[in-house]
Parts: C-alpha cells; sequence; structure tokens
C-alpha cells in the first residue's frame, strides 16, 4: 500500500510538454539572479586537520550547493545529483530515467554539438560518466583546474537547456538496449529480475530499470521524446538537486562561476515523490524463492522489509545490527556455519531501497552442503539475532562503533575529486549541510529502543527466503532476463536436529577489539627519505623504506612480495600460489576481519612470480597485525599437524571456491572474457582462466601438500615500507617478515617476465594475428591489440598521446553514430614497459565481420584528421602524467610498482617530458605505424563468423602456447 503524496501525476505534465517544448520553458531564464540566496551561515564540520575550505550554498533557486577550495587539487570535478530515479520511472515506461540520463549528453541550445561536452572533457584532462540509482541519478566529471570554469557552464547546460534531439532519440534508445543486452547474462541482474516480479505491483522495486526497444518503444503509449521531455520537467527541479564541486579555485571565484552558470537552472517547485511501504505483500512474506542460476554458484539471501531509516543516521540502527550479523571474527555465525561446512561467506545490509522503505538482507554463499542444511542455516541465523536482542544492543559496543567512525572521519585516506563530488553531492540530499562529510561515518546517539524496533523486523514473518542454486524444477521465468524460478511456501522459521541444538552455545558475540588505535602521533624526521630507499639487504631479504611528509595521517603499509621459482615456472605452479593464497587468507579469516573492523587491513594474493603479502592501516598497531600474519603463516609453513588440521578446515572449499570461480568466468560477457584472454596471448607467465581451472582440477590434496611443503624451500622477499613510520620501525617489520624465509635459499635464477614482440616477431609476409574465444553470450565481440614499436620512454610517450587523441572520436563514431553497441572503447594497454592500445566493441546488433569493418573505416578514415586537437590533448596527457597521487595508498601503490620493476621512481615525470617533444610528425608516423599496420596487430574474436576477412589479413593461432612459442620477447627481471 502506497501513501502518496504528489499532487502532480506524470499524465499531467505530459499534457503541458506535448503542447510545446521550447528552450526557453526550459532554461528558466526569468528566475535567475545574480547574488546568492540569503540563509543562516552554516559551519560544515571538517576532520580537525583539515587545510581546505568548505562553504554550503543554497541559490536562490533553492540549488544547494557545497563548494571545497582545495589549493593542493590537481583536478577540479563536479558531481550534480538529481532526486529521481528509475523506481520513479511510469509505469508504462519503465527504463525513462535511465534513458534521460543518456539523452542528456547529447547536445544542449548553448552547445548543440552531440559530442560537445565530451570532447571538451576528454581535451582538457578530464573524464564523465553517470548513473542512475533506485531514487537518484547522478551525473560528474573531472578536469584539469584551468578549464573548469567553461567546464562548469558546459555541464549547467544538461539542467537548463537540453536538445533532446529527436535525431538521438532512435539512436540512445539503441544504446540503452545495447546495454541491457550486453548485461543480459549478469546474475546480479538476473536475480534482481525476480525479485522485481515478485514485488506488489505498482511498488517502485516491481519497475524495469534499464528499458529496452520494447519499454522504449518510439510512439507507443506515446512519442518517446513527448514522454522524455514530460519527465524532464516533472522531475529535474533545482530544489531536488545538489550540487558538489571541488577545485584548486579561491572559495570566492567557485562561488561566483556555480552563481553564474547554476542560478539558470529552474526550480520548477513540483511536490515530493510519492513514499511505499513493504514490497513484500502479506502473501509473499514467509515465501521461499528459487532462482537457477547461468554460473555455478549456491548462495541464500533472507530478505527483510523495514521502514527507511534515512532520518536515522545519527543513531545507524541497521548498520549497528549488520555489524554484528555480518562479523566474521570467533564467536560469529559465518564462523560456526564455516566450521559446519554449511558456508563459505556472508555479507548483510541493506540489499536495496525505495522512497519509504530499504531491504536489509543477510546473504550467506552456501557450500554444497549447505544448501542441504538450510533449515538449520536459518534457525542459527535467528538464533544470533535473538542473542544480539538480548544481550548485544549495549551503550559500549555503540561507543566502540562511535570511535571507529570518528577515526575514518578524522583520519581517513583521501579520494580523487572525481569520487569525492559523486558521494557529497549525493550526501547533500540525505544530511543536513554541517554534517555533510560527517554524517557517514557519524554515530551520534545511542537508542537501544529504536536498534531493537529494527530488529524486530528481522524475523521469519516478515522475511522473504531466496536460494541461488543450480538443480531444481523452475516453472516460472523472469520477464526481462529470462530468469529461472520458483515459489514454494515455507515454514517460518528453521529448524535444528536435536544434534545440532549445541550448536547455539557456541554463538558468541565479539569481545572488545584488541586493534583499535591510541597512539595518532604524526613523526616528522627531516633526514628521513621521502622516495624509497634500500635499508636492509641480504642474500634473500630486501627491504625499502619511506616516510610520508605529505598527507599526514597515523598510517603506514607494508607490502612484500614472495619470489617463488616454481610459481613462474609452469600453470600448476600457478594454480598452486592461488590455492595457497586462498588457504592462507581463509585460515587467518577471524584475526583480519577485526582488524578490518579496526581500520587495519590484510591481503594475500597470488602474483604472476610468487605470493604478495599487504597490510595497511594505524600505524600504532599495524606492527601487531603483521606479527599475527607471520606467525601463523610461518606455523602452517613448518607444522605438518598444524597444516592438516588447517586442511580438513578448509581445503576441499577453499579449491572448489577457486574452481568455480574460473570457471565462472567462461560465462563473462564477451568484451570481459577476450580482455581477460589477451594477456595470456602476449605475456609470460600468466595463464587463461581455463588453463588454471584444469590445473586446479587435477590437483588433490595429497598434491598440493607436496607441492606446498616445498614452495618456500628456495624464496626471495622484497619489502616495502612506506607511511608515518622510522627507519628503525621499518627494519623491524622487515625482520619480523624474514621470518617467513628463514631457512629458505635463496633462488638460483628466477624465471624472467617476458613481452612479446609483435614487429620483431613478425617473419617475412606474415599476416597479423587472430583467435576465437568461445563465450556463452549472444553479442558479438572484438578486441583488437595495437603494441608500440618497442618498449622505449619515447615510444610510451607516442603511444599515449596517440590513445589521447583517437578515444573520443572512437567513441563517438562507433557507439554514437554507428551504433555498434554499448561497450566502445579505446584505451592504453601497457604490459611492463611496453605500451598498446586496444580497442574494443561489443555489440548486439552486428556480425564480428561489421565491427572489424568498422573499426578500420574509423581508423584509415581518421587519420587525415589526428592532428586536429593535437596540442590540447598534449597538454592533457602531460597533466594526467604529473598528477600526484591523492592519498597514501595511491602512493604506496605507485612506490610499489616502482620497486617491483625496478623503475625510475621519477619515470611519470620523464615520460611527461617524452610527451611535451613529440612533434606533429611523430604522432603521424606512429599512427600509421601502430594503427594502420595490420601485420603487426593482435585480434581476439567471438563468434569467428568474419572468416573471408580475416584471411586476407590474418592468420589464425590456435592457442596462446603456440603464439608464444618461439616469438621474439621483451625481457625483465
Amino acid at each position: 500500500m502506497n501513501k502518496r503524496k504528489t499532487a502532480i501525476g506524470f499524465a499531467a505534465v505530459l499534457i503541458s510538454a506535448v503542447a510545446g517544448f521550447s528552450h526557453a520553458q526550459a532554461n528558466g531564464l526569468g528566475e535567475r539572479q545574480s547574488t546568492v540566496a540569503p540563509v543562516a551561515p552554516v559551519q560544515v564540520i571538517q576532520p580537525a586537520s583539515a587545510t581546505r575550505q568548505v562553504k554550503y550554498l543554497l541559490l536562490p533557486n533553492q540549488l544547494k550547493v557545497l563548494l571545497i577550495s582545495d589549493p593542493a587539487a590537481e583536478k577540479s570535478a563536479a558531481s550534480m545529483n538529481v532526486d529521481v530515479g528509475s523506481t520513479d520511472d511510469p509505469m508504462d515506461r519503465q527504463g525513462l530515467a535511465h534513458f534521460l540520463e543518456h539523452m542528456l549528453f547529447l547536445g544542449t541550445g548553448k552547445y548543440p554539438k552531440a559530442d560537445a561536452y565530451q570532447d571538451f572533457i576528454s581535451g582538457h584532462g578530464g573524464d564523465h560518466n553517470a548513473f542512475t540509482s533506485a531514487t537518484n541519478t547522478n551525473y560528474f566529471f573531472d578536469i584539469n583546474n584551468d578549464a573548469l570554469q567553461p567546464a562548469l557552464d558546459r555541464f549547467a547546460q544538461f539542467f537548463i537547456d537540453p536538445l533532446f534531439n529527436a535525431a538521438y532519440v532512435g539512436r540512445e534508445r539503441n544504446a540503452v538496449n545495447s546495454e541491457y543486452t550486453a548485461k543480459y547474462t549478469d546474475e546480479y541482474r538476473r536475480i534482481r529480475d525476480v525479485y522485481r516480479e515478485i514485488a506488489v505491483p505498482g511498488h517502485p522495486l516491481s519497475r524495469f530499470s534499464v528499458g529496452n526497444l520494447e519499454t522504449l518503444d518510439v510512439d507507443t503509449p506515446r512519442p518517446l521524446r513527448d514522454d522524455l521531455v514530460a519527465f524532464y520537467q516533472a522531475h529535474y527541479s533545482a530544489h531536488r538537486m545538489s550540487l558538489a564541486v571541488v577545485s584548486n579555485q579561491p572559495m570566492a571565484t567557485l562561488e561566483n562561476w556555480v552563481a553564474e552558470s547554476f542560478t539558470g537552472v529552474p526550480n520548477r517547485e513540483v511536490a515530493a515523490l510519492s513514499e511505499f511501504e513493504s514490497f513484500l505483500s502479506e502473501q509473499n512474506k514467509g515465501t521461499f524463492i528459487r532462482v537457477q542460476p547461468r554460473k555455478d554458484m549456491r548462495e541464500i539471501s533472507f530478505v527483510f522489509p523495514v521502514p527507511a531509516t534515512e532520518k536515522y543516521f545519527a543513531e545507524k540502527p541497521l548498520s549497528y545490527i549488520s555489524f554484528f550479523i555480518g562479523h566474521e571474527g570467533e564467536g560469529s555465525l559465518l564462523s560456526l556455519l564455516k566450521a559446519q561446512n554449511w558456508a563459505t561467506a556472508l555479507g548483510s545490509g541493506n540489499a536495496f531501497n525505495w522512497r519509504g522503505g530499504d531491504a536489509f538482507a543477510v546473504t550467506i554463499s552456501l557450500t554444497e552442503a549447505g544448501v542441504d542444511n538450510i533449515a538449520a542455516v536459518e534457525a542459527l541465523l535467528f538464533a544470533y539475532v535473538d542473542l544480539l536482542q538480548r544481550e548485544g544492543v549495549e551503550k559500549w559496543r555503540f561507543d566502540e562503533l562511535k570511535n571507529l567512525g570518528n577515526l575514518a572521519f578524522e583520519y581517513g585516506d583521501k579520494t580523487a575529486p572525481i569520487n569525492e563530488v559523486v558521494d557529497l553531492s549525493s550526501s547533500l540530499q540525505l544530511y543536513p549541510p554541517e554534517l555533510v562529510l560527517k554524517a557517514a561515518n557519524w554515530y551520534g546517539k545511542f537508542d537501544k529502543k529504536l536498534i531493537q524496533r529494527y530488529l524486530k523486523f528481522i524475523s521469519p514473518e516478515n522475511m522473504l527466503r531466496v536460494l541461488v542454486a543450480p538443480g531444481g524444477e523452475p516453472e516460472l521465468e523472469s520477464t526481462y532476463y529470462a530468469t529461472p524460478y520458483s515459489l514454494e511456501q515455507h515454514d517460518a522459521g528453521g529448524n535444528l536436529l536435536p544434534a545440532e541444538q549445541a550448536l547455539v552455545k557456541k554463538l558468541a558475540l565479539p569481545k572488545p577489539n584488541p586493534f583499535i588505535a591510541d597512539d595518532f602521533a604524526l613523526l616528522r624526521d627531516s633526514v628521513a627519505p621521502e622516495v624509497p630507499v634500500k635499508v636492509v639487504s641480504s642474500d634473500n631479504v630486501s627491504v625499502w623504506y619511506a616516510q610520508d611528509h605529505t598527507f599526514g595521517v597515523p598510517k603506514a603499509h607494508v607490502k612484500a612480495r614472495l619470489l617463488l621459482p616454481p610459481v613462474a615456472d609452469t600453470v600448476e605452479g600457478a594454480a598452486l600460489a592461488r590455492l595457497y593464497a586462498k588457504i592462507t587468507a581463509e585460515m587467518l579469516n577471524e584475526t583480519a576481519y577485526n582488524a578490518a573492523m579496526a581500520g587495519l587491513s590484510f591481503n594475500v594474493s597470488a602474483s604472476s612470480r610468487g605470493i604478495d603479502i599487504d597490510f595497511q592501516g594505524y600505524n600504532d598497531t599495524l606492527d601487531q597485525l603483521v606479527k599475527a600474519v607471520v606467525r601463523d603463516m610461518r606455523k602452517y609453513n613448518r607444522s605438518k599437524k598444524y597444516r592438516a588440521k588447517v586442511h580438513d578446515r578448509v581445503f576441499a572449499d577453499a579449491r572448489m571456491e577457486l574452481l568455480r570461480a574460473y570457471n565462472n568466468m567462461q560465462l563473462d560477457s564477451p568484451y570481459r572474457k577476450l580482455l581477460k584472454n589477451l594477456p595470456a596471448f602476449v605475456f609470460s607467465p600468466y595463464w587463461a582462466p581455463e588453463q588454471l581451472a584444469g590445473a586446479l582440477a587435477a590437483m588433490d590434496r595429497a598434491s598440493y601438500e607436496t607441492a606446498a611443503v616445498s614452495l618456500m624451500s628456495q624464496a626471495d622477499l622484497q619489502i616495502l615500507v612506506y607511511g608515518n613510520v622510522d627507519k628503525t620501525s621499518a627494519r623491524a617489520t622487515g625482520k619480523t617478515l624474514a621470518n617467513l624465509v628463514k631457512g629458505s635459499r635463496p633462488p638460483a635464477a628466477l624465471p624472467s617476465t617476458r613481452v612479446v614482440n609483435m614487429s620483431a616477431s613478425k617473419t617475412a609476409g606474415q599476416k597479423g594475428r587472430w583467435n576465437s574465444v568461445p563465450v556463452e553470450h549472444a553479442d558479438a565481440g572484438a578486441v583488437v591489440y595495437f603494441q608500440g614499436a618497442d618498449d622505449s620512454l619515447e615510444s610510451n610517450a607516442k603511444t599515449l598521446l596517440l590513445q589521447q587523441l583517437i578515444a573520443t572520436p572512437f567513441y563517438g563514431t562507433l557507439r554514437t553514430e554507428k551504433q555498434l553497441g554499448y561497450i566502445v572503447f579505446a584505451s592504453n594497454y601497457p604490459i611492463r614497459d611496453v605500451p598498446a592500445i586496444v580497442a574494443v566493441v561489443q555489440s548486439p546488433a552486428v556480425p564480428v565481420s561489421k565491427i572489424l569493418g568498422e573499426m578500420d573505416a574509423f581508423l584509415t578514415g581518421f587519420e587525415s584528421r589526428v592532428l586536429t586537437n593535437f596540442e590540447r590533448d598534449k597538454a592533457a596527457v602531460i597533466s594526467v602524467l604529473m598528477e600526484k597521487p591523492k592519498s597514501l595508498a595511491e602512493q604506496a601503490q605507485e612506490y610499489w610498482q616502482t620497486v617491483l620493476t625496478d623503475q625510475d621512481f621519477m619515470r611519470s615525470q620523464k615520460l611527461a617530458k617524452a610527451v611535451e617533444a613529440i612533434q606533429p610528425s611523430d604522432i603521424q608516423k606512429t599512427y600509421s605505424d601502430q594503427l594502420l599496420n595490420k601485420n603487426t596487430r593482435l585480434l581476439l574474436l567471438t563468434p569467428p563468423d568474419a572468416a573471408a576477412l580475416l584471411d586476407a589479413f590474418y592468420d589464425e593461432v590456435d592457442s596462446p602456447d603456440k603464439f608464444k612459442k618461439g616469438a621474439v620477447t621483451y625481457d625483465y627481471k
């Protein structure tokens, strides 16, 4: 049942729109004023250490604005959030909000060219995008600081005077449909389509959010452009928008620019949108839904409709509940389910929302045994909820979360401006302006009754069960994604067998977190290196160290790589490393989870040449985590008894999870699968997912244990310690980590990494190469790899600039004009020091032969125009290269990559100088050699329907191994 608030219906607005929509009506010039509306001053709360100016404005048209003037910002960014989304679509025009998002990019009265905005942003070092969520639509961009004012002017016109050019309505309708078909096999969308089917008719969640050719029919039930204009006029109103801008410009300048450009956004004074209650009817509460996935996956979601919690952002009842149900430490629900071999992962929190409500969900990844014991899993969930209700709603626990939230606010990593403005414009719709920076992390006051009230909604009587698993005999199919599913009525509440009753006693609430930091003093050693230097160098251990003098946060990063010869030698070694990393992560999960809740993190993963171990967080307690991890890893490596105990618990599930993940990659969308297979043809050591799956399938526990024991017998350990640490601490950390290779011999030789030299590997008269990759998807796809001339700095610079010059025209021609599909791009694709460009197209509309023909036609035709924006695009590339890392994490990663690849810490600056030196004639030659020479191309396709076209210019390659065998390569240590 809905509680309707709006007084203006869509049909009423449509009548006025059909009567005539002119630019003068859209731009609201009569409401334009030159000054900011007088409002009581608002002091926006910032972290204590903040050095930026922050100001909240309310323009005369009631547009909310948040401005941040940051002298250190190397780029400017802006985001506009509009308080309307896909759940607000008219029922007879589903997908309209998303379609409108697409159309706003295609010209305005002041800037009528369809690609004017995109070209300007790209040409000034920027990026842009937009998204439509359930209740919001967000548009955003970043750009070089000196181009912000004209960018804002172009951006503002989206909301003042969009053309909605009839010539592009049909084209962009096809683009939306291409987006729909491109993600037709996406499991998340397939499952959500089932939720849509069972929602109360007319409820916001019953709408199809993406849109396709049917729901966006040009003429039915009304002309599509008329509906588009009506929706825009009904919902795009200044008082329901919020704008965020970050720049290095002075605050007064930003204020003037925003007032000049955005005061013209019309305030249509439309009423608030409707609110709705639960998406479940009383009849559907307690329903059991079984969904049949395409991929090999098993998970169950327990979904509980609850009243909206937006107004309780200070009390955070669902965040509190989610923290405990989703906990993964000792005594947690997940820990118990894992011990029973019923589950491998658990997540809890808001699954989706609508105006008036949220859907709180507990989603559990199940083993096959877990699927057979769903009733017991459910019973344990409610036993934990009961424990939380009885004993877990305590002020000290809330205060611990409050402390962690305050730490996250005070010392959170700075994000790139483009990401920050999206968060801020969205938050400005939800929170009071003074709290807009803080509210997401702020635990204001403890309200025990409110938390317990929301806990009562988490009950069998207010629940939808959704099992996603193979098998069953589904008798229904969802409308838009053809998802097979079945509906069953289910007894409320699961039951435990008498032998399982004792399990409930093993559930326990978390103890106080031992990893919470309390020392936040910043080190300021004037002689400490800011660029990493090697402070330890032994036979098989190297430690690099640098102290942070830039970001001023009490945090550090510790990165380690175990270089292991068996991993780099064979696909079996690579599979072994991945399984070793998976088992290690599982073994340490309870420790790592507590650390993560306290703002620390630990990750272990396989690289192409060994095992990577990554720690980060507050330096006060980071060493505590490093020691705990090393202790358990060393115990695992050296104690047969301990190793057997770990394997009894996790080996089978870890192996099966990895195997399932690699097999499921075969069901990826065409362009994703092609890109995942590309490195297997040109880079070693690298193995495609199907190769790793084959090696894992052949690996049983006995063979794994034999190989794992000898894995560390020869090892080289590289370490980086960076952040709020001194040299003594860095050496001590290195000494702790060195225990992992204690007793190991330095590797006699580690296989080099190799990249195929496409030019040198070509013999006289040889053609380009192609390979067909099987994909279970109806769309056609093509990835074309254009390698640079060599691995020099100059070749890298030319490739970077060439990609910048072609990217926007390539997208505009093949996607917008030729309408090949939603997924179209040309991007840089360097491997080690070898530069390359990849051109990617996935199309539901045309075969591979047409894709390749249009690519070639573009490349041939654009050659004469490639220098049109030469100076502008050169400046854009240089600007990107000269950007500094935005956070301690970004800087740590940049340093780490330099350490691992033995490169120069000033490489980006040197690359920028190389770009500056490029002349137009250099680009003309590079264009011809790199993009037009088919003899050095590598094509990956699906399906291979272009035989005649391919035979003329390309030779087929049977497999990655055959292609690389005997090839000339670039070799790196």
